[in-house]
C-alpha cells in the first residue's frame, strides 16, 4: 500500500497490508453480532457491564501479550529497556492511562447503544485519526485513498439516511411505516 500501483515497491507489503485489512473488515463485522449478545445477555445471564467487559478484555491482553513476549525471549530486554530509559516508562504510562479512557467510552458503546452508533462513532474517530495524520504530519492521501475514505462514510450514513427520510416523509399508500416506528418506540420506552 506504501508503495506506487504496479512498483515492486510495494510488492511484497500490499499483500500483507491486504490480510490485514481482511481481518479487520471481519473482526469489525463480528462486533456488532457479538455486541447484540452482550446487550441482551446469552441463556437468561445478566447482562455484562462495560467494565467488566474491559477487565476480562484486558486481562486476556496482558496475558496473551506476556506469554507471547516470554515466548520470543523479549521480555527480559523490554524490562532492561525501560530501566535503562525511564522516560520510556512515564510514555507508556500516559499512553497506558488515554487508552484507558478511551476503551471506557468503546465499552460504554457496546454496552449501552446499538451496533450502527457503535459502529458510526468508531469509524468517525478513525476518519478523524487519517485527517489529523494528513494535516498535522502532512501525509498524503492518494484519490483513491479518499474515494474509499467517501465509500465507507456513504455505506455506513446512507442507511441513516435513507431511516430520516422514511420518518418524515411516510409512505401514503400504506401506514405500515408510521406504525412501525410507533411501535418500536413504545417497545424502547416500556
Amino acid at each position: 500500500f506504501l508503495g506506487k500501483p504496479g512498483s515492486a515497491e510495494g510488492g511484497s507489503t500490499s499483500g500483507i497490508g491486504i490480510l490485514l485489512i481482511l481481518a479487520s473488515l471481519f473482526a469489525d463485522g463480528m462486533v456488532g453480532g457479538l455486541q447484540a449478545s452482550l446487550n441482551h445477555g446469552s441463556g437468561g445471564k445478566k447482562k455484562m457491564s462495560p467494565y467488566q467487559l474491559m477487565l476480562f478484555v484486558n486481562v486476556w491482553s496482558v496475558l496473551l501479550i506476556l506469554s507471547g513476549l516470554l515466548a520470543n525471549g523479549q521480555f527480559f530486554s523490554a524490562v532492561a529497556f525501560l530501566r535503562t530509559h525511564p522516560q520510556a516508562l512515564l510514555l507508556c504510562l500516559g499512553l497506558n492511562v488515554s487508552m484507558g479512557v478511551g476503551q471506557l467510552f468503546i465499552y460504554l458503546l457496546l454496552t449501552e447503544f446499538d451496533p450502527l452508533v457503535c459502529s458510526l462513532t468508531t469509524t468517525t474517530r478513525k476518519f478523524f485519526s487519517i485527517l489529523t495524520s494528513v494535516i498535522i504530519y502532512r501525509n498524503p492521501v492518494s484519490t483513491m485513498q479518499w474515494i474509499g475514505i467517501c465509500l465507507v462514510f456513504a455505506g455506513l450514513l446512507l442507511p441513516e439516511f435513507v431511516g430520516l427520510f422514511r420518518k418524515t416523509h411516510p409512505s401514503k399508500t400504506s401506514g405500515t411505516t408510521t406504525t412501525t416506528t410507533t411501535t418500536s418506540k413504545t417497545k424502547k420506552e416500556a
